[in-house]
Order: C-alpha cells, then sequence, then structure tokens
C-alpha cells in the first residue's frame, strides 16, 4: 500500500466510523438485529457508555461523544487541508507554529478527560464532543502527517514510491 493510500484510509476509516455512529440509532428504531450490529461494529473503539453518548430518537448513538468528536475531527481536517494544500506538499516543510497548534489542540483533550476526573459535573457530552473534535483536528494537524512525513523520507532513501 502506498502512503498516499494509508492517508486517504484514515479519512475513510474515520467517515465510515462516523456514518455507522449515527445510523445506529435509526437501525435501533427499525428493530430486528441492524442497530445492535452497528454497536457491535465499534464495540472495541469505544467504551459507548449511553449517558456519556449523543442520542437521536431516544437511541444511543454507537460512538460516545468523545470519540464521535475524535473521528470528525480526523474526517473534517483531513478533508479540508486536501482542499487547501497543495497535495503531499507538506512533505516538504515543517512548520513549527503548526505544530505549536497541533500539540495545543492534542492537549485540549487531555486537559477536558483530566477536568472530568476531578469535577465530573463540568464534564457533558458538548464539551467532550468539542475536545475530542480538537483531538482530532490536532491529531491530523500534527502527528499523522509527522509519521507520513518520516516514512516518506524513509521510502525516498530507500527509492519506494510513495
Amino acid at each position: 500500500m502506498t502512503l498516499r493510500g494509508v492517508d486517504r484510509g484514515v479519512f475513510l476509516a474515520a467517515a465510515a466510523l462516523l456514518a455507522v455512529s449515527v445510523a445506529a440509532p435509526f437501525l435501533a428504531l427499525a428493530g430486528g438485529d441492524a442497530g445492535r450490529l452497528a454497536l457491535a461494529a465499534v464495540e472495541g473503539l469505544c467504551h459507548q457508555i449511553p449517558a456519556r453518548s449523543f442520542h437521536v430518537l431516544g437511541h444511543a448513538m454507537a460512538l460516545c461523544a468523545r470519540c464521535t468528536g475524535v473521528y470528525a475531527g480526523l474526517a473534517v481536517t483531513w478533508w479540508i487541508l486536501r482542499r487547501v494544500e497543495e497535495p503531499w506538499e507538506w512533505r516538504r516543510s515543517f512548520a513549527p507554529g503548526a505544530a505549536l497548534v497541533a500539540v495545543a489542540l492534542l492537549a485540549l483533550m487531555a486537559a477536558e478527560w483530566t477536568l472530568a476526573q476531578r469535577a465530573p459535573h463540568l464534564s457533558t457530552n458538548p464539551t467532550r464532543f468539542l475536545s475530542g473534535l480538537a483531538f482530532g483536528a490536532g491529531w491530523i494537524l500534527g502527528p499523522h502527517r509527522w509519521l507520513l512525513a518520516a516514512a516518506f523520507r524513509v521510502r525516498t532513501l530507500l527509492r519506494l514510491p510513495a
């Protein structure tokens, strides 16, 4: 698999997980096993505590609010970057300012999680969602790009296709 395929796969996986999560309540309303299958599809990726999940028509989404935010942040940030950047332009340069933004966004979720442990009444599903959204965006802006750039450099050194 190429690095571009891996990069694209991150977007497709995040978008698919979001789709399953949003579809789960509607599938549960329809009855049968489809709603349970949607929950089982993401079971290992999220704790799925109903009180920490958004609800649609009385049924919990398959992902908790924080995980929904993470996958939304991954997908939306990836999609936006592919529309505003030249393809693979980021592999040639490293912007310290972007690194600071990425680290700050990643740290927001850690701060919100820590606050939730100390003062649970302050942690709501919207705050969990927003901290997850920040983490997902930070991951795409930081570690995702850095790992792909490092892999690109290794492939370049070994003269392998990107």
